[in-house]
């Protein structure tokens, strides 16, 4: 009988000619080094030992996974020839697992924002973020939504107290100018919402200050040359709360960041990008908080049938969970009571 050794993701990247370092000895080890598609020297990360098959992330291209995903990622193989190149037996059960979500939905892979974009995002968001501290009248009204003021410290949150605009090329940009775009980036007056990837800023919204529906410009401006990715809030091994809106994932966490994390789609037609879908899959469950409206209901479709650990879960009150606060409702009682349903205590 032959017997096929096991392989861990240490030894699939030494057969590549690359040489992790052992940076850390938590979680069983953790090692750097550069990622078998965008380069670098130590933007990837990897935890072999973490799991039944190890795990893997690239800072940089955000490409993530287990052992028999980096085959497919970085070596071309489907998921059968996967297992059988690190010696993992396929079952039934895998094969089930593998081929029960929604076949059709294949997510995009995003690249964090250039270096310059980062570094103008950290200036505008320190300095918008500075602003609402200083401005005593716009914290009371953060309170009102329920917004206590640790957590417009703790997410960075902002005012930005007038409307400018500044050169795309100051912002790492090429000018849209010579084919009828804008030359420039526009920074509405309003309530700025950065989005993060670990420490590293990736996303920027404004929602516009006396927005009204009759008006020419949307409620929420999404700064240019950001990552169009949700946003991401908490400890991604929890359970797994999705909402539509940013201050509504920051407003959960206020209240129960110990026992979920949040995914906040930034708009009920927006899909996950690969990194996104990838902790979806992972988590013990997701909770489907959209809006309760005609769209929310509508978008239900596309997620049950692509997530098998997804349920409806609309708020009990009012259409979203600001509105639901707003209306009573203990939104980390809400929560704890949806993670029980889908028979788990994680995090509880």
């Amino acid at each position: 009988m032959i017997t096929v050794e096991i392989m861990n993701l240490i030894d699939l990247l030494e057969e590549m000619g690359i040489h992790p370092k052992k940076v850390a000895s938590r979680n069983g080890g953790e090692y750097h080094s550069n990622c078998p598609d965008c380069g670098g020297t130590d933007r990837f990360c990897i935890w072999p030992k973490q799991g039944n098959n190890g795990r893997y992330w690239c800072r940089r291209c955000l490409r993530s996974g287990d052992l028999i995903q980096f085959c497919r990622d970085f070596q071309g193989m489907d998921y059968k020839s996967a297992c059988a190149k690190v010696g993992k037996q396929l079952t039934n059960t895998h094969l089930k697992r593998k081929f029960s979500h929604n076949e059709s939905f294949v997510p995009q892979i995003l690249s964090i924002p250039s270096d310059i974009w980062i570094q103008k995002a950290i200036e505008f968001i320190a300095k918008s973020h500075q602003c609402l501290l200083s401005t005593p009248s716009l914290i009371n009204q953060d309170k009102d939504r329920g917004m206590v003021k640790q957590s417009i410290i703790d997410f960075q949150l902002g005012w930005n107290p007038c409307e400018f605009f500044e050169p795309r090329e100051s912002w790492g940009l090429q000018d849209q100018s010579a084919d009828g775009g804008s030359r420039f980036i526009c920074l509405p007056k309003g309530i700025v919402i950065p989005s993060f990837r670990e420490v590293t800023p990736i996303k920027i919204k404004i929602r516009r200050n006396s927005w009204k529906p009759e008006d020419e410009y949307p409620k929420y401006h999404v700064v240019s040359g950001g990552m169009s990715s949700p946003s991401l809030y908490g400890n991604v091994k929890n359970p797994i709360v999705l909402v539509e809106a940013e201050l509504d994932a920051i407003l959960i966490q206020q209240y129960a960041a110990d026992i979920c994390c949040c995914i906040a789609l930034g708009g009920v037609t927006f899909k996950p990008d690969y990194f996104i879908d990838q902790l979806l899959r992972k988590a013990p469950c997701v909770l489907f908080a959209l809006d309760f409206d005609d769209a929310g209901k509508k978008a239900f479709i596309f997620w049950r049938s692509t997530y098998q650990n997804l349920k409806a879960y609309p708020v009990p009150r009012g259409k979203s969970p600001g509105d639901a606060y707003t209306l009573g409702v203990d939104l980390r009682a809400w929560v704890q009571s949806g993670i029980r349903s889908f028979g788990t205590t994680t995090g509880i």
